[in-house]
């Protein structure tokens, strides 16, 4: 099914189905299998803007350096979000991603070596996980590594941020910056 921008800037998935920001207008007759493939682009796109959004913003950092941040602060993520979606897309090469795995799955993983990556991301494909499974399963064979220790910003009181890497590697700012989605609180 072609995908590609009409006249309008509308998402245009095959002859029937027009996207805009805020809807899905069907003009014609589609036909089942016409409306299934849409559904099954639209599975594809909502699952791949993460992928597509840290490699395009590590293209864009790469190219113009402090110059793309202008054009980054328009998009609707947090700042949060898409240095995430960064530093899973640097820490999981393009040629090692599962299709099949969700980008949630991947960024449980990131912060491991990529053979432990490849190890996971198949445990977790082959065993049928969910992402928070997976997360469960990868927590308790790695020990923690304390990245913070003090008052949080979540209030409560004193808490640990802990984040778990494998054996002999230290925390460095691109784990850091990871630890936004793998992060543990926990309270002393």
């Amino acid at each position: 099914m072609e995908t590609r921008l009409a006249n309008d800037n509308a998402l245009v998935l095959g002859k029937h189905f027009h996207l805009s920001p805020t809807a899905l207008t069907v003009t014609g007759e589609p036909t089942f299998q016409e409306w299934s493939a849409a559904c099954e682009q639209l599975q594809v796109i909502h699952q791949s803007v993460h992928w597509w959004l840290g490699d395009l913003l590590r293209y864009g950092e790469a190219k113009w350096g402090e110059k793309y941040t202008q054009a980054v602060e328009e998009t609707p993520f947090t700042h949060g979000t898409l240095r995430n979606d960064v530093w899973v897309a640097t820490a999981i090469d393009q040629s090692r991603r599962n299709d099949r795995l969700t980008f949630s799955h991947h960024a449980v993983v990131a912060a491991l070596p990529p053979a432990e990556q490849d190890e996971w991301l198949d445990r977790a494909e082959r065993e049928g996980w969910s992402s928070r499974q997976l997360w469960a399963e990868s927590r308790d064979a790695t020990p923690p590594v304390i990245l913070y220790d003090g008052m949080g910003r979540w209030g409560g009181g004193p808490h640990r941020w802990i984040v778990r890497l494998p054996d002999g590697e230290q925390p460095s700012g691109a784990t850091a910056g990871a630890a936004v989605h793998i992060i543990i609180r926990e309270k002393p």
